[in-house]
């Protein structure tokens, strides 16, 4: 391990909100708790006090832009990176990536950070996307994630180290959520606490995100007991929601959905839920949502592919459904919900696997990416 303290730079296009960002906030504040620097480059949004306010350092730079305003965060870069008390450079993102890599075209060799990314995502496979795999090291966020670095990219499997993303247990705890804060949100989503069960599918309102396919199975599952809950806010203004609506109501299932919006108490708002849904039409890299819902004790119903083929175990913490398939995903809903005693002691098993899912693991392990690059590099 390193016997010194680290400057680490994490670079992503935005603090606003997601997986990314998420990661780099619990990042950041490990790394100032174990006593080293913690630097994040972006353009900025909402989470940004949640750098600074562990001790952490925000420099604002359009790191994100597409436009030629990018270019003007190049020598900004270029004197953080010339100025040599930068040890690692913790690359997020594509656009970010590059951005780097222009900066520190002028640099020699030795002035210039060790360089670790992120594949966060499958990204398209382009030479654009090529810069992800040009570092001293690579972190996949799963083997469904690693396997397509290594076989788009060619990325060295010795470089490259999958990390599960993880949940903080000090937040995703039940019995940290107060009756009052569950209470709250069920009179919220005019569902009462007596009522029938709550299927819930925290996602932005995005067509990605399979609202459509959600709505679709919920009406073939119509005769089971469910009041139906899609949690989170609309990626962009439009009338997509009014969209779903209109399909709910033509699927006779309207009165029985809800739209709160976004999210402002996840953890009270998976333990509201009986049973918690993540079907998106596209596989997701990871799927915090799985993880998060069974640290809270709650089964989850997700699409067989992707991350989700690492975080939910079928038959034990919930059910994996076929991709795109509203039958698969309607069977799994009436049971989840007419079945509760099943469902409960899924929730308890749910639990116990989501432990070894956490921020300080995903943190320990990614420090170790570090160290281990920058003995390389010395050698």
């Amino acid at each position: 391990m390193v016997e010194r303290p680290l400057t680490v730079v994490q670079m992503l296009p935005e603090l606003q909100e997601g997986g990314v960002e998420r990661g780099t906030v619990e990042t950041s504040r490990w790394l100032v708790r174990q006593g080293h620097r913690s630097v994040v480059v972006s353009d900025g949004g909402r989470m940004v006090s949640q750098i600074t306010e562990h001790g952490g350092r925000h420099i604002r730079l359009p790191v994100g832009e597409k436009g030629p305003r990018l270019l003007t965060a190049l020598l900004p870069l270029r004197r953080l990176f010339a100025s040599g008390g930068v040890d690692v450079l913790h690359l997020r993102s594509r656009l970010p990536a590059w951005a780097a890599h222009l900066a520190m075209q002028t640099l020699s060799p030795e002035r210039r950070p060790c360089v670790v990314s992120t594949f966060h995502s499958t990204y398209s496979v382009s030479p654009y996307t090529a810069i992800m795999a040009k570092g001293d090291a690579s972190i996949a966020i799963s083997h469904f994630v690693a396997d397509y670095a290594r076989r788009h990219y060619k990325v060295d499997p010795r470089r490259l180290h999958v990390i599960h993303r993880g949940v903080d247990p000090g937040h995703f705890t039940p019995e940290r959520v107060s009756p009052e804060r569950v209470a709250a949100l069920r009179k919220d989503w005019d569902a009462p606490l007596d009522g029938p069960p709550v299927v819930l599918m925290p996602a932005r309102m995005s067509r990605v995100k399979g609202h459509a396919l959600f709505i679709r199975a919920l009406a073939l599952a119509k005769d089971a007991p469910w009041t139906a809950v899609c949690l989170g806010g609309a990626e962009q203004a439009g009338s997509y929601k009014e969209e779903l609506l209109a399909l709910a109501g033509s699927l006779g299932i309207r009165e029985r959905l809800r739209f709160p919006g976004h999210a402002g108490d996840m953890a009270a708002a998976y333990l509201a839920a009986s049973v918690v849904v993540a079907v998106p039409a596209r596989p997701e890299p990871f799927g915090r949502v799985a993880i998060e819902a069974q640290a809270m004790g709650r089964p989850v119903i997700a699409a067989a592919a992707g991350g989700h083929l690492e975080t939910v175990l079928p038959g034990a913490t919930g059910w994996l459904v076929g991709e795109n398939d509203p039958a698969s995903l309607a069977r799994a809903l009436a049971r989840a919900v007419s079945l509760p005693e099943e469902t409960r002691a899924m929730g308890v098993r749910a639990r116990q696997w989501a432990s070894g899912f956490t921020t300080l693991a995903m943190c320990e392990k990614t420090f170790a990416v570090y160290a281990r690059a920058l003995r390389e590099r010395e050698l």
